[in-house]
């Protein structure tokens, strides 16, 4: 069983932060996440030990910057170290001997969400970017917005940002950061702004349903202690948000406080205006495709002109913006044909990445797709054989478990059945069969697709990229 938040007041986490010599132990430190928090702890001062499964560049990068890191999870760990608190993340279960170890030895533990929520409070203006798809884009197009216009935020992403990993060490000004809905995570953060994108069926191994996710973005918004930004077109968030208090900023395609008009599209790249109040304010030109980063780059934006932020920085920054790993991007070519990876998990982000793999020009797209989750793969199922009946053909890997155990019945060959009934071509295989399946096809452009393990293809592919130099 996962643990969740252990519901430690942020006043006792903040005494234990407070004295001197304090050391933080991290349970699970490889990941992306919490490597960032132990590196921003690193950079002020704390003693970070840690431990994961195994070694990683991640990890030997944590080395470098002075944590000890021990890739075995067991309760000598704590003993050797004896640690003034530590910090675990939610996909560890109560049977972890090291969370068992400091239970034991009366050390405070506490999730990465609580340690995040209390470390960020030593900064000014705290800015949360919230929503089921396209956080770390757009925490990554407001951390280098304000780069440019030299506010030096400090950031924590949950993927690699402005060329650095998930953390980007700044000052005490500005803490830009993302903030994920799952198991309540976002509640134990405190924001000054709230960046809310949109709001879809998901995590449902803890959200019941629709009803338990909206309720759950309304108290997220409720934090704000500045105001929220809305995507006023996305009509869950609008439901969700109907009775809360805090002011809000609405963007919108069609009527909001700030509107915006996709202007042209070339290849993939679009070019949009936005308004204030029906007032012209300044047209963008973005250089990342789809129509999904429109929507973030106007999030984008707006948050950072109510914050101040000049209004030719925030054009240029956008249109030097080219992407963060793994979301469209471009990572070589298979067969002569160009490859893409995206982390899309979601039937929505799957259809979004079709969408902008077709308006730069690809007809014929094949795709690799690795779905996350028993319990995400269970509910979405019949949306997930939709939306990947949609490619010409499709590669369906082993289900990625992450903290869960299987799901009778819910396997890769199933919905690579189901997709198959819809009239389409797929396959169930393993990853490192994937490729070869698709030298018997005809296609014009491959898509990697998921949040789990593409490892195996991705190497293939990108060593054959470095072959080519």
């Amino acid at each position: 069983m996962s643990i969740g938040h252990s519901g430690i007041d942020k006043e006792i986490i903040k005494e234990v932060l407070s004295k001197d010599g304090v050391k933080i132990y991290f349970i699970g430190i490889g990941g992306i996440g919490m490597s960032a928090i132990a590196s921003l702890c690193i950079e002020r001062g704390y003693s970070v030990f840690g431990s994961d499964r195994c070694e990683s560049e991640t990890t030997r990068a944590l080395c470098m910057q002075g944590a000890v890191i021990e890739y075995a999870q067991i309760g000598t760990n704590i003993i050797n170290s004896l640690p003034d608190i530590a910090v675990y993340s939610l996909s560890i279960d109560v049977t972890n001997p090291e969370y068992i170890k400091c239970t034991e030895l009366d050390i405070p533990v506490v999730s990465r969400a609580e340690f995040l929520g209390t470390l960020m409070l030593d900064y000014k203006t705290r800015i949360g970017i919230s929503g089921s798809h396209g956080k770390s884009t757009v925490t990554a197009m407001i951390a280098s917005t304000l780069l440019l216009a030299g506010k030096k935020p400090t950031v924590i992403g949950g993927a690699p940002i402005c060329g650095t990993g998930a953390y980007l060490k700044g000052g005490r000004e500005y803490f830009v950061y993302e903030a994920c809905e799952y198991r309540d995570s976002f509640l134990h953060f405190s924001p000054s702004v709230e960046v809310l994108l949109n709001l879809d069926l998901d995590h449902t191994d803890y959200f019941e349903n629709m009803e338990s996710i909206k309720s759950s973005f309304a108290a997220a918004a409720q934090l704000a202690s500045m105001y929220t930004v809305v995507n006023g077109d996305d009509k869950n968030l609008s439901s969700a948000l109907s009775n809360i208090s805090v002011p809000i900023s609405r963007f919108s395609g069609d009527v909001g406080d700030y509107s915006y008009k996709t202007e042209s599209e070339n290849s993939g790249f679009y070019t949009f205006s936005l308004y204030k109040d029906n007032n012209y304010i300044e047209t963008f030109s973005l250089s990342v495709p789809g129509a999904f980063n429109v929507e973030n780059a106007v999030a984008a934006a707006v948050t950072l002109i109510k914050l101040g932020i000049k209004t030719d920085v925030i054009k240029t920054a956008l249109s030097e913006f080219r992407g963060i790993p793994r979301r469209m991007e471009h990572i070589g070519s298979f067969l002569g044909k160009p490859v893409f990876y995206d982390y899309a998990h979601h039937p929505k982000e799957i259809r979004a990445v079709r969408c902008a793999l077709q308006d730069m020009g690809y007809s014929y797209i094949a795709a690799i797709f690795c779905p996350h989750t028993y319990s995400r793969t269970a509910t979405l199922f019949d949306e997930f054989a939709r939306e990947l009946a949609e490619f010409s053909y499709t590669v369906i890997t082993d289900i990625y478990p992450a903290r869960e155990a299987p799901i009778e019945g819910i396997t890769s060959a199933a919905l690579a059945g189901r997709i198959t009934e819809l009239g389409a071509n797929s396959s169930a295989t393993s990853e490192s069969s994937a490729l070869c399946y698709l030298k018997r096809m005809n296609f014009d452009c491959l898509v990697l697709m998921g949040a789990g393990n593409l490892d195996f293809v991705y190497s293939a592919i990108t060593e054959n990229k470095k072959g080519k130099k």
